[in-house]
């Protein structure tokens, strides 16, 4: 009788839980259903969600290509000072060489400057000219600066295309390590792959890492909320994409 009483207890324990799982994995489908409507936007009767990184089709074929920026930032805001706690929390034990850049949401979240760069561009720390087309930061895909763009979501075709940027913008890029300690110029950025997209982290000053969201502001979070120490083993998988395939660290001059 005693183990036929644990026996239900138990069924019910896990019924109950099947159920909280159940509802709390409906609410964050409604809540992602929400960021779904906030973030699709139109492109010449398209909709593509701006948290992508392509460029949302016919787009390249309008504008001007070279139309961007290097960002020099000298100082810290102190709006962008972070805690030693978070600091912290983002450092692995991968070594930086003291030419990373400082993470700047003051900068790169303001609105006047947060749709003039998607990832790609935050890595290369260049933001577009242009100030009055919404998507002005799509300029930046792989190829773009000498029109060799990328052509398929894969590895071998991505670092084909930014290395004819490197070229363009006189800087270096190659392949790299965990352990690998950049030079005094130099910066570490890693490449992660969806089906239908790409994504682009960097290192910072701090030892941890930020990327950017398509056109969305610069973070140090990933998938799950925590801070990026790696961006190997960090989650990738968003709701709007879900950057499964490792690209490699790599290593670009400034």
């Amino acid at each position: 009788m005693l183990r036929k009483i644990c026996g239900l207890f138990l069924i019910f324990t896990m019924m109950l839980g099947l159920n909280t799982s159940v509802f709390a994995a409906s609410e964050r489908i409604q809540e992602n259903q929400k960021d779904v409507d906030k973030y699709v936007q139109e492109y010449k009767g398209v909709k593509y969600d701006i948290r992508m990184n392509s460029a949302p089709k016919g787009f390249l074929n309008s504008i001007d290509l070279k139309t961007d920026e290097s960002v020099e930032l000298n100082t810290n805001d102190e709006k962008d000072l972070i805690t030693n706690n978070e600091v912290n929390m983002m450092r692995s034990g991968m070594p930086t060489g003291g030419g990373e850049y400082s993470y700047r949401p003051s900068y790169w979240n303001d609105p006047q400057n947060i749709y003039r760069a998607n990832c790609y561009g935050y890595v290369l720390n260049r933001i577009s000219s242009n100030k009055s087309d919404p998507n002005a930061g799509y300029i930046f895909q792989p190829g773009y600066r000498k029109g060799k763009l990328y052509t398929a979501y894969t590895q071998r075709a991505i670092i084909k295309a930014v290395k004819s940027d490197m070229e363009s913008l006189g800087r270096t890029i190659r392949s790299s390590s965990y352990s690998e300690k950049p030079k005094s110029n130099e910066y570490k950025i890693a490449l992660v792959i969806a089906n239908d997209d790409y994504h682009w982290y960097r290192q910072d000053r701090d030892g941890g890492w930020s990327h950017k969201p398509g056109l969305t502001g610069i973070t140090y979070k990933d998938a799950s909320g925590n801070y990026i120490s790696d961006p190997k083993t960090c989650d990738r998988n968003y709701y709007y994409a879900n950057y499964s395939t490792w690209g490699g660290y790599y290593i670009i001059s400034r």
